[in-house]
């Protein structure tokens, strides 16, 4: 199970733990600006993160609006990962003053 969080929480949740935060865009919208912090989930990330990771820590993933990062959410949770949280409206719910503008 995972659980949906709006920006708000992320920002609490980000300053109370060591999270970490996957960004499931694309690369041009990444460099365009991403939560900072945030790393790019590419397909050989993933594998490792499920290989390596440990199952509790905490998981905020995001996409463009939602939808994408709650099915990601979903796998992982099923992979056994226990602290996970979608950002509620994606990327476009995240206050643009608060990105790394990279």
């Amino acid at each position: 199970m995972y659980t949906t969080i709006d920006a708000e929480q992320a920002k609490a949740l980000l300053a109370s733990e060591n999270v970490r935060i996957l960004d499931l865009r694309d690369f041009r919208s990444y460099r365009g600006g991403h939560i900072a912090g945030a790393v790019m989930l590419h397909d050989g990330l993933e594998q490792q993160l499920i290989d390596e990771a440990e199952r509790d820590e905490p998981l905020l993933l995001y996409c463009y609006r939602g939808i994408k990062s709650k099915e990601k959410a979903e796998y992982l949770a099923h992979r056994g990962f226990t602290r996970v949280y979608t950002l509620e409206n994606g990327y476009t719910g995240w206050p643009r003053d608060d990105d790394s503008g990279a």
